[in-house]
């Protein structure tokens, strides 16, 4: 009986995997790089609001934070005030769905600085919990098993740069990649329903979770409960709601708001890594960089954009309509990570959705030729690099050449690009050299 199992497990390739995990020195080798640009990155983007206070400094800096706090007050006062912000606010609109707004309300009421700290501390908790969960669908589901390497995979998580500026920020991305993992979490388990809860959710959030959808369409079954669940979360939720937030919120915010949000002139700063910002950059003077320029997008820019978009979608639904199965991990993954590459800010901080593709990519190199792992280890050092201060970006940006300030900008976008694609070929790859 021994030997038929054996011999079944060379058939379909996994003994050779399993095996090929036995030397992953190109992990092991990004969590120690990874450990002191951890400290830097804490350095850089700030303490964690504990040691702040420790070091006497209770003045925080609430940053994004400080708009969900001040929206819930405002919210409190009426409820049709989520988004008629009053101009002392600058340009720190709050501009997330409405029934975000619950999310926020108990931060609202906890006193400062403990609703900033409490929401860094749940933040950082639900980034571990996504880690594990991404973790646990690659070894269930996929039979990927980094059973050895957990500690180092948690390490490199940790040390991208993105996490800290969420964490120091106070933005809502980790809590949009904890709600991404649980979609798949549960849609790999074949529980369609809850696996659209946590869908809806995040869209509800953030409108970039959206992206997803294309996973859904997997087979009759899930397509109809599908359709049936977003009914639900999009129409009947928010009139059971309308009591609390009227609909005439939600008209605003998809009719008017939005349109209009779209084409207001956007920041054009390193902070800013979309398509439609690196398209832009090549008509706005390089001293731009260190400040927090706003610019007019081009029509062409953003047609181009959207296009590109569109493609990119299709282009994923269709391999993955070939090979569901397969090809679930991938789409899931790449989707994921796309938002920021097309959005009109693709802030730093929002390529936190990438960590699935990142892990996705750290194990499909196990067994690659040495060329491949470096590529990869570069590719995640970049993603480890803080966002440089913008008074130390204004100071050499006239010093720097162009094309290497673009190169540097940029990376998160290149990297995630080069990852989607690069992760679908050696996918395939696997799939033949298994059959083989």
């Amino acid at each position: 009986m021994s030997s038929i199992k054996e011999t079944g497990r060379n058939k379909f390739g996994l003994q050779k995997l399993s095996n090929s995990l036995s030397i992953p020195f190109y992990i092991k080798l990004l969590a120690i790089i990874g450990l002191p640009m951890l400290f830097v990155n804490l350095y850089v983007n700030g303490y964690l609001a504990i040691i702040e206070i420790l070091n006497g400094n209770t003045a925080l800096l609430y940053r994004d934070f400080e708009v969900y706090i001040r929206t819930v007050k405002f919210f409190f006062d009426d409820p049709t005030n989520l988004y008629w912000i009053p101009d002392w606010m600058g340009d720190n609109w709050f501009i997330y769905p409405p029934l975000s707004i619950f999310l926020f309300i108990p931060f609202g009421i906890l006193p400062e600085p403990w609703n900033l700290i409490t929401w860094r501390i749940i933040n950082i908790a639900i980034y571990f919990i996504s880690i594990k969960l991404i973790l646990s669908i690659f070894k269930d589901k996929f039979k990927f098993d980094f059973s050895n390497l957990n500690f180092y995979i948690y390490l490199i998580a940790f040390s991208l740069g993105s996490f800290y500026l969420n964490i120091n920020h106070g933005q809502i991305n980790i809590v949009l990649l904890f709600l991404g993992v649980l979609t798949l979490y549960y849609l790999v388990k074949n529980k369609v329903i809850k696996s659209n809860i946590f869908f809806s959710l995040g869209i509800w959030m953030k409108l970039y979770p959206a992206t997803l959808f294309p996973v859904f369409l997997k087979d009759k079954r899930t397509i109809k409960i599908t359709l049936i669940s977003l009914f639900v979360y999009f129409f009947i939720l928010p009139l059971i709601l309308s009591p609390i937030i009227p609909l005439e919120i939600y008209r605003y915010f998809f009719f008017e708001f939005v349109p209009y949000f779209i084409n207001l002139p956007h920041d054009m700063s390193p902070c800013n890594q979309s398509l439609m910002c690196f398209l832009m950059h090549f008509y706005i003077p390089v001293e731009t960089f260190g400040e927090y320029p706003r610019f007019e997008i081009f029509d062409w820019i953003r047609i181009t954009n959207s296009i590109l978009f569109i493609i990119s979608l299709i282009t994923i639904f269709i391999l993955y309509f070939r090979e569901k199965e397969s090809n679930m991990l991938w789409a899931f993954c790449s989707l994921m990570a796309l938002s920021p590459v097309f959005s009109i800010t693709g802030w730093e901080a929002v390529y936190i959705l990438a960590l699935p593709l990142i892990i996705l990519v750290l194990y499909q190199v196990r067994n690659k030729k040495k060329i491949a792992q470096i590529i990869i280890i570069l590719s995640v050092i970049l993603m480890y690099l803080p966002k440089p201060p913008s008074g130390l970006i204004a100071e050499y940006t006239n010093t720097i050449p162009f094309i290497f300030q673009m190169l540097f900008f940029f990376r998160y976008m290149y990297i995630t690009l080069f990852m989607i694609i690069i992760s679908y070929y050696w996918n395939k790859r696997q799939e033949s050299d298994i059959l083989n």
